[in-house]
């Protein structure tokens, strides 16, 4: 039995993975990159090593940059289109599925924890985005508290092994990653820069310039690195601070 997991390299998606890779099934990370989170990283790949699995990029930044520009299901309090993003990631992944022989996925989704886009409507809204796939997600940490997945049904995945937990506090995750050894992971939260108010506030600066298009993305970059001028509609000036 193979799984697909969601894996940022962060505290939940670790902790999720560790709770499935112990009942015996094979889990393939999946780090999905795009303009604004994942890629290549020492700490994600520190941590894959330390949860014993595979670690594999997913470079999907065109399409997010599609989905960024017109979510269905808006944007959060920032340029965030968590709804739609978490959707697409299932989706990408489902497309994977048969070239890893995997059978279901997983993520480090925990109820409650971000208001709009992980409460109980949020996480089911993801599973109808996600055609073909409703009934094979399994968000391990807070599973007990979630309708069962088709891979619980069927005995694939233990149910009594999963974990109730919700809410924002990431207090019982960190004291279950020091029970199980795991350390050196990045400090909880964040890792998305449309969730950032001060990137999020330059980028809709370029989205009303019409300029939010895959094929500005170094202008996307830029706007992470230094001091940032509009003179006037596509004329800006960026200031290094450190490069």
């Amino acid at each position: 039995m193979k799984a697909l997991a969601l894996f940022s390299g962060g505290l939940d998606s670790a902790l999720a993975i560790k709770v499935i890779k112990d009942q015996g099934i094979e889990v393939i990370a999946l780090n999905f990159v795009s303009h604004f989170f994942g890629g290549k990283n020492e700490k994600a790949e520190n941590m894959a090593k330390q949860l014993g699995v595979q670690l594999e990029y997913v470079n999907f930044s065109s399409i997010h940059t599609d989905i960024l520009k017109n979510p269905v299901h808006g944007r959060g309090k920032n340029m965030n289109p968590c709804i739609d993003c978490h959707a697409l990631m299932f989706k990408t992944a489902g497309d994977l599925m048969e070239k890893f022989g995997a059978s279901f996925i997983i993520s480090g989704e925990v109820l409650g924890q971000r208001p709009m886009s992980q409460n109980y409507q949020a996480l089911e809204k993801v599973k109808a985005l996600s055609p073909g796939l409703e009934d094979l997600i399994v968000r391990p940490l807070s599973a007990k508290l979630l309708p069962e997945s088709k891979p619980e049904r069927l005995g694939w995945v233990d149910r009594s092994q999963l974990l109730d937990i919700q809410g924002r506090s990431r207090k019982v995750q960190m004291e279950l990653m020091e029970t199980y050894g795991l350390v050196d992971y990045p400090t909880p939260g964040g890792g998305c820069l449309l969730t950032d108010p001060g990137y999020s506030k330059r980028l809709k600066i370029l989205e009303q310039d019409g300029l939010l298009e895959d094929e500005n993305s170094n202008l996307f970059h830029l706007l992470k690195i230094g001091r940032f001028f509009r003179f006037e509609k596509g004329k800006y000036l960026i200031v290094g601070r450190e490069e």
